[in-house]
């Protein structure tokens, strides 16, 4: 178990909400079982709900993005190197500084292809999430339109299936024929007409 003290994992963190969330019990108590402020515990359930989209807020990598840019704001790197060294001394320390600026320079190029990496990987899910939701719509629709086609045939159906003695249909000598022709032209005219709408 990591120690108060101790940096906590991301597996851990997510391993500590799921037990919150599935024992039922209070933050201070499931806190205490694991051995954590419940503090820490109440901004891990918060900062999940906020990811899972339970909640308004910023989520893990856009609250993480803005800790960044405000880092990057609040600590002029290059400034507190230059002065790290006295005057007296800048000329027998140019090439660690040179370096030192080097590193930062670099630091700084990897944050960028990091930030990079980062919306290029948001775009590609929330693409793929479209995609997905984009062929569960259609398939409500195809399942939709299956269900209107048959929706009229079935109300026919039951009105003839009813087993009533007097209905003047039932003695027509081509009654038989004549609905099954009813019924088979309603379902290609409303096949025809979702067809034309694009709906299947």
């Amino acid at each position: 178990m990591p120690g108060p003290t101790s940096h906590y994992p991301p597996e851990f963190k997510r391993e500590a909400v799921q037990l919150y969330r599935s024992s039922g019990k209070s933050i201070p108590k499931m806190a205490e079982e694991l051995g954590i402020a419940s503090e820490s515990l109440r901004r891990w359930i918060r900062q999940h709900e906020v990811n899972a989209g339970e909640r308004e807020g910023l989520n893990s990598s856009e609250s993480w993005r803005r800790r960044t840019l405000a880092s990057r704001r609040s600590l002029p790197i290059r400034q507190w190197i230059t002065r790290l060294v006295p005057e007296e001394s800048e000329a027998y320390y140019d090439d660690v500084q040179d370096h030192l600026i080097w590193v930062v320079d670099m630091i700084d190029t990897m944050r960028d292809y990091l930030m990079d990496s980062l919306d290029i990987y948001t775009t590609q899910q929330t693409r793929r999430n479209a995609e997905q939701t984009q062929r569960v719509n259609q398939s409500v629709a195809r399942l939709t339109a299956v269900s209107t086609i048959f929706l009229p045939l079935t109300f026919i159906t039951g009105i003839y299936g009813m087993n009533f003695e007097h209905m003047p249909e039932l003695s027509t000598q081509y009654g038989y024929f004549v609905v099954l022709g009813v019924l088979f032209t309603l379902g290609l005219s409303m096949l025809y007409y979702l067809h034309r709408k694009k709906i299947i």
